[in-house]
């Protein structure tokens, strides 16, 4: 089983304004975390697995999203989807210590992750 993050991209979480993730490997494998009260894990989990199925749903129209976006009144939602199937979902407070820069600095990284790099799971 892989872990869906790794060692160095776990290193940068939580960050101000994270509210949680939820991360899933090519093997499926899932981890979790969430840093609010609010969001519990089932509630966390429950919204990853739609973005997904909204991503699904876009490739069926032939587009390959590689970021899926959702803003709610006081919170955000960002998906990233990599080819190998890993996807990352970090769920956003709208706060001001949110910085919009760390948000995209840890999808990149994400994204760019190679599948062979060292992995380390992180679970609840």
């Amino acid at each position: 089983m892989k872990a869906p993050i790794s060692e160095s991209l776990a290193a940068k979480l939580p960050f101000p304004g994270l509210a949680g993730w939820v991360a899933r490997s090519s093997d499926r494998s899932m981890a979790h975390q969430s840093y609010v009260d609010w969001l519990d894990d089932a509630q966390a989990v429950q919204a990853f697995n739609y973005s997904l199925l909204a991503a699904e749903t876009v490739r069926q129209h032939e587009l390959i999203p590689k970021r899926l976006n959702w803003s709610y009144e006081h919170m955000g939602l960002s998906v990233a989807i990599r080819t190998d199937g890993s996807s990352l979902a970090l769920f956003l407070t709208k706060t001001p210590e949110l910085e919009s820069a760390t948000v995209e600095d840890i999808i990149r990284e994400f994204l760019q992750g190679a599948p062979s790099e060292p992995k380390v799971e992180q679970t609840q």
